[in-house]
């Protein structure tokens, strides 16, 4: 989907999926316990699904999903780059990426008047 940013008037939610580090088993910021708990990207590339355990799942709807393999680049291309352009164009706009550095937690919320 490469679609203007101008053209949504509402904010995009976007998320991506950082590989597992050695740094956060030594924070312990992985569970090692709870093994189980399992994030699924669905092929949409819009549907996260978290399994908790064999009975129960949650299913999450977004604008974009970038799994492990997504590069920064890819992010900034189709997230971001949309919006820096509507800006340079007159528009507001604004990215807001929430997360461990590098994570690619992003919300963005483009608004550009009719005409531009």
């Amino acid at each position: 989907m490469n679609e203007s940013a101008s053209v949504i008037s509402r904010p995009i939610v976007c998320a991506r999926l950082r590989p597992i580090i050695e740094e956060d088993f030594r924070q312990a910021n992985v569970v090692k316990a709870a093994p189980h708990v399992c994030v699924h990207f669905k092929k949409d590339g819009q549907t996260i699904k978290i399994l908790h355990d064999d009975s129960t799942q949650k299913l999450f709807r977004m604008d974009y999903t970038f799994d492990v393999s997504a590069t920064q680049t890819e992010v900034y291309n189709t997230v971001v780059r949309p919006i820096v352009q509507d800006v340079l164009r007159g528009c507001n706009g604004t990215v807001l990426a929430y997360g461990p550095t590098a994570a690619g937690n992003v919300v963005a919320s483009p608004l550009c008047p009719p005409g531009r």
